[in-house]
């Protein structure tokens, strides 16, 4: 696939494999959410409040070593681009060494405070409310004013975000009225990344496309977009997603 037929276009692959398709240095911004790798972690954890067995969590979240991911991002990103991966507190370590192994310069560690916690049963540890996005630019060597930054204003520009968990018509769900993607984030956040770290116009990719909010958060805002998702049921539903939209018509 050429490239200029890659933009504003969802495309089902495994995303090292598509991103090799992408030439060097095109890109101007990403904002993905890799998988955690919470699959095979201890038993005895709760989510929504009722214990779980997180090995089954779900098959998107498999065994995921982030630096070939990490090392194609840096590839394609211009000279001035910029990259948000949403991660969990035991990856920000591993994410934070590996940027700047690849000469990534890391800027900030931005927390999303989930303001509407559901209560925790079992009494056991302290309730997890957190989820965190590291920020960093293409290249340490670039000097600040190179890259694009729209600042919001004092308060808009905190590196704490309080924001609930999804609910309601923007949590998508499946057949049997479940939780589609349980990693689902919201739109205006990632709305937020988008309007401070790119301009209109600009490509916007997103490795783990999920659900597609990246590519919905882009045509509002009059991005351009690649989103890419291997799991087919999460594809799907990104595209009816992206179909719906209707001349101006802003989607959730």
């Amino acid at each position: 696939m050429e490239f200029k037929d890659m933009i504003n276009q969802v495309i089902e692959g495994d995303c090292l494999e598509v991103m090799k398709q992408i030439p060097d240095h095109s890109v101007d911004l990403i904002i993905t959410d890799p998988p955690y790798n919470i699959s095979g972690l201890s038993k005895g954890i709760e989510l929504h409040g009722k214990p779980v067995n997180i090995s089954h969590f779900g098959d998107w979240d498999y065994e995921f070593d982030p630096e070939q991911f990490i090392k194609e991002s840096k590839r394609v990103l211009k000279k001035n681009g910029q990259i948000y991966i949403f991660t969990s507190d035991r990856l920000i370590g591993k994410y934070i060494d590996l940027l700047i192994k690849h000469d990534f310069h890391y800027r900030n560690t931005i927390c999303w405070f989930k303001t509407n916690l559901m209560p925790k049963i079992r009494h056991h540890t302290w309730r997890a409310g957190t989820e965190f996005m590291l920020y960093a630019g293409q290249s340490k060597t670039e000097k600040m004013k190179d890259y694009t930054f729209n600042w919001l204003g004092q308060e808009e520009m905190k590196n704490l975000i309080l924001r609930p968990i999804l609910s309601g018509k923007e949590r998508l769900k499946n057949e049997l009225g479940k939780t589609l993607h349980p990693s689902q984030k919201p739109i205006d956040i990632i709305e937020k990344l988008v309007k401070v770290s790119s301009n209109e116009g600009d490509i916007i990719l997103d490795p783990f496309g999920g659900t597609m909010t990246t590519a919905i958060a882009s045509i509002n805002l009059k991005r351009n977009y690649i989103c890419i998702e291997n799991n087919s049921i999460f594809y799907q539903k990104g595209l009816e997603r992206i179909n719906k939209l209707n001349n101006q018509t802003k989607l959730i």
